[in-house]
């Protein structure tokens, strides 16, 4: 199964954690998870995220996650850039947004 997750909620609300605790347990159910992260779910990959119990835990969901990225639109907007973001994140347009959304089994997402 592939599972899409759409994060649009930042690293102090509590959707975001469950959404990062969900990831980690589809990846150690051997499913396959990508993760696009959009509005405030943007700060959730900032290397300077002041919320560290976040960073790490999407570091780690990183290692056998498909892939994490965020929106180019939303990342200018916010001032989010190859020189602030984790290095295992890609910043991408809404392309890969909508290829997630048609080749995912299941979509979730926070707002």
């Amino acid at each position: 199964m592939k599972y899409g997750l759409c994060i649009g909620t930042g690293p102090g609300d509590i959707k975001t954690r469950f959404a990062f605790e969900l990831a980690q347990e589809l990846l150690n159910n051997d499913s396959h998870v990508e993760i696009f992260l959009f509005d405030n779910g943007i700060y959730n990959t900032l290397e300077a995220n002041s919320l560290k119990c976040i960073s790490e835990k999407l570091k780690v969901i990183s290692e056998k996650c498909t892939s994490i990225n965020i929106c180019i639109n939303m990342a200018k907007h916010r001032g989010v850039n190859k020189n602030n973001v984790a290095s295992y994140v890609e910043i991408s347009s809404l392309i890969s947004f909508t290829d997630l959304i048609n080749t995912s089994d299941f979509i979730i997402t926070t707002k």
